[in-house]
């Protein structure tokens, strides 16, 4: 079986290496007794030709074969291989040859293309089972799964030719080198690739050298070119999920990381392995975090090979699940409960019940607040909003649904004894966890339940964030391909009205939202900004309550005034609520400097200042509200409403990330949308008098603000310079 995974350049290459080997090194390699080269050749061709006659039979009886010690042949070979006798000089056919034939002649050969793997996925037990070492098979409620193997794998993978260039090159180094390695691609571009998506990220898993050791490899074949290579270093960093270490090259325009397969093992009580060293394709496969990031491609045999088992099934199936039993693969590291949340977001695929009980439990979310660093929770939660394909509002609603807001943002944060969570003791109630460890009496009880309740408060921006959400597809900003009901309910609004037309809700029309809607879409273009709107809504709980725009008809209701109603030059500014920059309670604060150790002081500093300024904006918004809702076209001439002057005073307090402030106010403006809502829930939200009500008073505040070029006006220098009018004074 050995033998059977080599090409016959590969063994004859390493027979003549064997042959020049003084301490037995082709004899480890290969497993076959220390002798002539003659003898080693014909043992190799003797090997070959009885597995060919087994397979040959296998095939006849349509049944797998199972030899001596565990692994399963895939057999496919013709009987014409079996008449060559042990001095030939070479088997008829190689590894892939021999692959190829059941392939074909089985149902699922029929060429799919790849975003479709429909019958391309059957198992390859069907089609004589597939060869992969018993000791370490995947295991599941059924039993034990064996690996499986798809021919052909460049063209269910579609491959483009600039990648049949670059794998092609790699082979040549191979060969020309003598280095024996059998490259696989691992990870997510065979996954990516599989779903029809492009990818220029390439991870070269090795399985005789390190990544390094290649490297250098490539590197003087390209100087024999006249090419030149940068070679890059990732040394092991543990802390940042970096077990091994990692040289990543770029060539032929692609990025390259080059690592060996490897195995792991865990201590208990930490995420960092205990033992990472060489291993085989099935170890290498079994210690990923999720099925569908388990999947390789062999650039020697040409096959997608899935060693657990179960991972195209799971792509197909649209199931995220670990390799190995999920409550074990959980607790050796709980980052990869985010991993899961962030793959099932990103991709619209379920949790297997399994996994999800085991995300669930008390064991791994205990695990998930104690062994992982703050800053890799972090990450995770970046990757989440603002990685390549991300869905931030499917994450959150997994984080909501598993109640995971408190391993994942409050360790650590802690919550002081003295009133320091009243909204977290507000919205418990007076029969909340808190009350009853008042009666406890306990510090460490009464820190736990305020803690808790804390937890509690974030959950209610999840209706922030589905409102978010639902303005950002209104605005044609977010697009998914499936499962986002709330895109759908505007796609049928606008087939329903028109382009340009009024919603049938009675929202503005197109050249009413046309400031906003470029806002919004502005905003989410930014990585840092987009990334900042979305936490700043999720900590909006701990900052102050929801906003809300009332409409009353007379300009007593807001403190805002028209300009030449203002106070004299030197007259504070009287708002209604605490001066910006204050903070009630400084638990947003602390959770992103704590439970979110690893935020820039710029970006903390940034959604402070967003929380701080949003009833600004909510007010001078309000201003802009229709006074009566049968009376919408008459009602903003009626009112006295802000003008250049004071709408330019607030985006000047606010600073440069204004825009962020002005969206946060109007997210927490609106009325909060159920977790995961239907399409009619999206239109009843649209149709309600408050939203419509607060869309148009926002959208006018965005029009303005464009009409009279505003949006500079947070860095305006001053027109008089205080030193020389000083000077002229004196």
């Amino acid at each position: 079986p050995v033998v059977l995974s080599r090409s016959p350049e590969q063994w004859n290459g390493a027979v003549d290496a064997g042959a020049r080997t003084s301490d037995g090194g082709w004899s480890r390699r290969w497993g076959c007794p220390r002798a002539s080269r003659a003898h080693r050749q014909m043992t190799i061709h003797a090997t070959v030709l009885m597995w060919q006659v087994i397979a040959a039979h296998a095939i006849t009886r349509h049944a797998s074969v199972t030899p001596r010690g565990g692994a399963t042949l895939i057999a496919g070979v013709g009987m014409r291989h079996a008449a060559r006798g042990a001095h030939a000089r070479r088997p008829a056919c190689s590894m892939v040859e021999m692959v190829r034939l059941p392939f074909r002649l089985s149902a699922f050969a029929t060429s799919a293309p790849p975003t479709h793997l429909g019958s391309a996925l059957t198992t390859a037990s069907q089609a004589h089972g597939a060869a992969i070492d018993s000791s370490s098979v995947a295991h599941d409620e059924a039993g034990p799964r064996a690996a499986r193997y798809l021919a052909g794998g460049g063209e269910r993978l579609g491959l483009s030719d600039r990648e049949r260039e670059l794998f092609s090159f790699l082979r040549d180094v191979v060969r020309a080198s003598q280095c024996g390695t059998v490259m696989r691609v691992a990870g997510g571009w065979v996954r990516d690739k599989l779903l029809g998506k492009e990818t220029d990220d390439i991870d070269l898993a090795l399985d005789n050298m390190t990544g390094l050791s290649f490297a250098k490899v490539v590197k003087a074949r390209l100087e024999e070119l006249g090419e030149p290579l940068h070679i890059g270093v990732i040394q092991a960093n543990p802390e940042q999920s970096k077990h091994l270490e990692t040289v990543a090259i770029n060539i032929k325009g692609f990025a390259v990381d080059l690592v060996n397969l490897r195995s792991e093992e865990y201590s208990s009580g930490s995420r960092i392995p205990s033992d990472v060293c060489f291993g085989s394709p099935t170890s290498d496969a079994l210690r990923r975090d999720l099925t569908i990031n388990s999947l390789f491609y062999n650039l020697e045999t040409d096959c997608i090979e899935d060693m657990t088992g179960r991972a195209l099934d799971d792509l197909e199936a649209g199931i995220v699940n670990t390799p190995l039993a999920p409550l074990e693969t959980l607790l050796d590291d709980p980052l990869r409960v985010l991993r899961a949340i962030r793959f099932a977001a990103r991709f619209d695929y379920a949790i297997d019940a399994e996994l999800r009980r085991a995300m669930d439990s008390s064991a791994v979310q205990a695990q998930l607040g104690a062994k992982i660093s703050r800053e890799r929770v972090l990450r995770e939660l970046y990757s989440m909003i603002g990685a390549s394909g991300a869905a931030p509002v499917r994450a959150f609603r997994l984080i909501h649904k598993l109640r995971l807001h408190e391993p994942i943002l409050l360790p650590g944060v802690g919550v002081a004894d003295e009133g320091a969570a009243p909204a977290a003791e507000t919205a418990a109630g007076e029969g909340g966890a808190a009350a009853a460890a008042l009666a406890d009496g306990s510090g460490a009880a009464l820190r736990a339940a305020r803690t808790h309740e804390l937890a509690r408060t974030l959950r209610m921006s999840t209706g922030s964030l589905e409102a978010l959400h639902a303005v950002l597809c209104e605005a044609n900003v977010l697009r998914f391909d499936r499962g986002d009901m709330t895109a759908e309910a505007f796609r049928q609004l606008r087939a329903d009205g028109g382009a340009d037309a009024p919603l049938p809700c009675g929202a503005p029309n197109s050249a009413a939202t046309a400031a906003l809607h470029q806002m919004m879409g502005a905003l989410h273009a930014d990585e840092k900004g987009r990334r900042r709107l979305w936490v700043a809504t999720l900590l909006a709980p701990l900052h102050s309550p929801a906003l809300t725009i009332s409409g009353a008809a007379h300009a007593a209701a807001t403190r805002i005034q028209p300009d030449h109603a203002l106070p004299a030059a030197g007259a504070a500014h009287a708002p209604r609520h605490p001066a910006p920059g204050r903070r009630a309670s400084g638990l947003a604060e602390r959770v992103m400097r704590i439970g979110l150790r690893g935020m820039t002081s710029h970006d903390v500093s940034a959604i402070l200042r967003m929380h701080a300024h949003t009833h600004e904006f909510a007010e001078i918004a309000e201003a802009f509200a229709p006074a009566d809702e049968t009376d919408e076209a008459g009602a903003v001439d009626a009112r006295p409403t802000p003008g250049r002057r004071t709408t330019g005073l607030v985006i000047r307090r606010a600073g440069q990330h204004w825009r962020e402030c002005l969206l946060l106010a109007l997210v927490r403006s609106l009325p909060p949308l159920p977790v995961r809502p239907t399409v009619e829930q999206v239109h009843e939200w649209r149709a309600d008098a408050t939203t419509v009500r607060t869309l148009g008073a926002f959208s006018r505040l965005a029009s303005l603000i464009a009409a009279e070029g505003l949006k500079d006006a947070w860095n305006l220098a001053p027109i008089i310079n205080g030193n020389d009018l000083n000077e002229v004074i004196a």
